[in-house]
């Protein structure tokens, strides 16, 4: 199984690209998908993450927003676990390192973000 994306996927990166996806898709993606993939972009933003773990986010950004990942998102119930593999290890790589209070403060803000797009359940 692979745990970190290639850095090729940083390539289909890009803000429009994800937060695109992100509006027009959240409800198939789910919030399992969604809560990594937000808590990355937000440690992507705060522009505190040296440049080897912009780097690893933006492929794994990449590679959740790519169409040719190894299992594609169309694919019913199994699309986007691939996708969450990535996202997971490399929110894993970036978050061990950081300091508590702001790894929970991404979160924080994720989760937010997370309700206010499906509601406290």
């Amino acid at each position: 199984m692979k745990t970190v994306p290639k850095e090729e996927y940083a390539n289909d990166y890009s803000e429009k690209s994800f937060l695109s996806k992100l509006s027009t898709n959240f409800r198939t993606i789910g919030r399992k998908v969604l809560l990594p993939a937000l808590e990355l972009y937000i440690a992507l933003k705060g522009n505190k993450i040296n440049g080897s773990e912009k780097v690893l986010i933006i492929a794994a950004l990449g590679y959740f927003i790519s169409p040719f990942d190894a299992v594609p998102d169309i694919t019913p119930f199994i699309g986007y676990s691939d996708d969450l593999a990535i996202l997971l290890a490399t929110t894993y790589r970036i978050f061990k390192n950081m300091p508590e209070d702001k790894r929970d403060k991404i979160r924080d803000m994720a989760m937010n973000k997370t309700r206010s797009l499906f509601g406290q359940g």
